[in-house]
């Protein structure tokens, strides 16, 4: 724009460095109007992305414990199932030493697999009281106590060989659970 085209007393904001436009009065208040609009808007937007977010991260990391939990009790399973068995081929082996009686390899072969299919019976019990015991320092306090007691009566039922008993109490555990992992 030419000197002489331009309004008087206006000059060419590129040609003065440092010095703003006038701006209206009427029109920086309506500018700063629409950007506090704008503002409000992409912190509605955030909270709103936030808020879809964390339940998905919440998820993910949920997952990935339990993926680490389930490797865990897999890995302890195993060592467990190897005590079990190296238990029964002692008690074996202790009995035919103390001249109690001599086992055949089918009668050891037996107590394996008795060993073995109580570890097996157990284990859903265990998992159940596994299960509990990671959610009893997220969950209020009498939860915690009535989960607390649950866990209590399974560990004594199984030790004292009362597997009927210490079902009753996993199923009654189960639908405890239920409803605390729902409502995480």
């Amino acid at each position: 724009m030419s000197e002489a085209a331009q309004p008087c007393g206006a000059s060419d904001p590129a040609e003065s460095p440092g010095r703003e436009p006038v701006v209206p009065p009427e029109a920086r208040q309506e500018i700063e109007a629409v950007l506090s609009a704008f503002r409000q808007g992409v912190d509605k937007v955030q909270q709103q992305a936030q808020g879809w977010l964390d339940p998905l991260v919440r998820d993910r990391d949920r997952l990935r414990d339990d993926l680490a939990d389930q490797r865990e009790s897999q890995q302890r399973s195993w060592v467990e199932l190897l005590l079990d068995v190296r238990d029964a081929l002692a008690r074996g082996a202790a009995a035919a030493a103390l001249g109690d009686r001599q086992y055949s390899p089918q009668e050891i072969s037996a107590m394996i697999l008795r060993a073995l299919k109580d570890r097996a019976d157990d284990g859903p019990v265990l998992e159940l009281v596994r299960r509990a015991r990671a959610l009893l320092p997220e969950i209020p306090s009498q939860d915690r106590d009535e989960l607390t007691g649950l866990i209590n009566q399974i560990d004594e039922a199984l030790q004292s060989g009362q597997p009927d008993r210490a079902g009753d109490t996993a199923r009654e555990l189960e639908e405890i659970l239920f409803y605390l992992e729902e409502a995480r």
